[in-house]
């Protein structure tokens, strides 16, 4: 809302920046991830999700582990708030960690971080997947397979705290044809050869 952004740019400046684009009916996330990337010049990009809260281990090892892969995962845990928590964050300031002993190793959404040289060997973001799902995963495959192995921080105590929000991925969306089809396209990133993964990247075919 434009409130909101008016009070925002009055706190933080230009350290804000915001983008209004029209995507037709349905959510486009990697058209959107593509936009906002292409319209910002930096040699580091890093996606944040919505729900996810970081702490300063984390961006310490953004800081210090970016050219230690082609995509780095800057946490080794996540702590998952409950609604009471995640409020009593927002709004009390109080965080709530519990230390669950288990090194993330397989966790691909949240927040990461990439070099602008990474972005364009690798393609973007495939936006032949539409709203959502698979689509961080198709992003991390290109990485691995084009480039260099993911770097993972396993630092004790790098924690992202996932925010408490009523669940997307039911069922009912996560039976969808458009959601099965994601799938599938990542599948297929997956599995093909090199040479036929490089020319997709490099658009010779779709």
């Amino acid at each position: 809302p434009e409130l909101l952004q008016t009070e925002l740019l009055n706190k933080y400046g230009n350290r804000i920046t915001y983008f209004s684009c029209d995507f037709g009916e349905k959510f486009h996330k990697t058209k959107l991830l593509n936009y906002a990337i292409n319209k910002i010049d930096s040699d580091v990009y890093i996606m944040g999700d919505a729900d996810a809260y970081v702490d300063s281990n984390c961006i310490y090892s953004i800081k210090n582990d970016i050219n230690k892969g082609s995509l780095i995962y800057p946490f080794s845990s996540v702590n998952y708030l409950s609604e009471y928590d995640t409020r009593n964050m927002l709004f009390n300031n109080k965080i709530s960690y519990i230390n669950h002993g288990i090194v993330i190793t397989r966790q691909t959404g949240l927040v990461n971080a990439f070099t602008k040289k990474t972005y364009e060997i690798v393609g973007g973001f495939d936006e032949c997947f539409t709203e959502w799902g698979a689509e961080d995963d198709a992003f991390l495959i290109k990485c691995r397979r084009l480039i260099s192995p993911i770097y993972r921080n396993i630092r004790p105590n790098s924690v992202v705290y996932h925010l408490f929000h009523p669940k997307i991925n039911t069922q009912t969306y996560l039976s969808q044809i458009i959601y099965k089809n994601n799938r599938k396209y990542c599948a297929c990133i997956k599995r093909m050869g090199i040479d036929d993964l490089n020319d997709y990247v490099n658009k010779k075919h779709d």
